[in-house]
């Protein structure tokens, strides 16, 4: 995928799965995050939900990249 770049047209089934199976994984990793349980000041927590909101970046601009 790196290598071909945003030509998705020229991805493999393969690659497009993989593609797949990772923004569902960052779907997850979001709702996941996003649980009242996730609401406290712990420090880890803290960290978890910053790097919820950078999931939730990337997921807006794959999904309008490649909607």
């Amino acid at each position: 995928m790196q290598t071909k770049g945003l030509n998705v047209h020229t991805w493999s089934q393969e690659e497009k799965n993989q593609v797949k199976i990772l923004m569902q994984q960052a779907e997850t990793l979001t709702i996941t995050i996003s649980t009242p349980l996730m609401h406290d000041s712990d420090p880890l927590t803290q960290e978890l939900k910053k790097h919820q909101q950078e999931c939730s970046e990337l997921m807006k601009k794959i999904q309008e990249r490649w909607g």
